[in-house]
């Protein structure tokens, strides 16, 4: 057994040693400099990120509008098929709801239709019921100038009422990159007046 002078001696050091280890304790804090760093490294971090997170943002955008694009393509195909000429309106083709002001994919304007209206040139008679029989155009412009426009075309071989073609493209800036065909199809040969329509309908 140790003598008491030698007990109380090393209660006296257990003593200062838990003293010792609390103020410790009470000082690990990080300093202000500390603090600094670890905001100045959070903020290099969020700059990397986030440039990232915007451009998946766009990309889901992007896919978004496309396919509804090519959804109005399949639509306006068969709507053809059906009535000879494409659809003058989007709400026509009964798959989108345009009673709102229009029908809209996230991150864009209200989709566009485009259409030559078909009149006689020497009457001014409206043909085709004011439809057109050969091409017709979808477009979607993005709302954020950093994302991507989107144009949809159909268009019909000549003198062909049931073959079509349909295409999407994606633009290089917001806007929509435009129409598809390069020449505006002629009605068997008699002369008409082509008058450009658009619609958000």
């Amino acid at each position: 057994m140790l003598p008491p002078v030698t007990c109380l001696k090393l209660l006296f050091t257990l003593n200062e040693q838990l003293q010792r280890r609390r103020q410790i304790t009470h000082n690990s804090g990080l300093s202000l400099p500390e603090v600094l760093v670890v905001i100045v490294i959070l903020g290099i971090i969020a700059l990397i990120a986030l440039p990232s997170l915007l451009n998946q943002k766009h990309k889901a955008q992007l896919a978004s509008a496309k396919s509804t694009i090519g959804a109005v393509n399949r639509a306006q195909e068969a709507y053809r098929v059906r009535h000879k000429i494409f659809a003058t309106k989007l709400r026509l083709l009964g798959i989108y709801n345009t009673s709102g002001g229009g029908y809209r994919v996230e991150g864009y304007h209200p989709l566009t239709l485009t259409y030559d209206e078909v009149r006689d040139k020497n009457t001014n008679d409206i043909l085709h019921g004011g439809g057109n029989p050969w091409y017709v155009s979808v477009h979607a412009q993005a709302i954020d100038p950093a994302g991507t426009g989107v144009s949809g075309c159909v268009w019909a071989k000549p003198g062909s009422f049931g073959v079509t073609t349909a295409s999407v493209k994606e633009g290089t800036t917001a806007a929509p990159p435009g129409d598809c065909w390069s020449e505006h199809l002629q009605d068997g040969g008699a002369p008409v007046k082509l008058n450009p329509v658009t619609t958000t309908e």
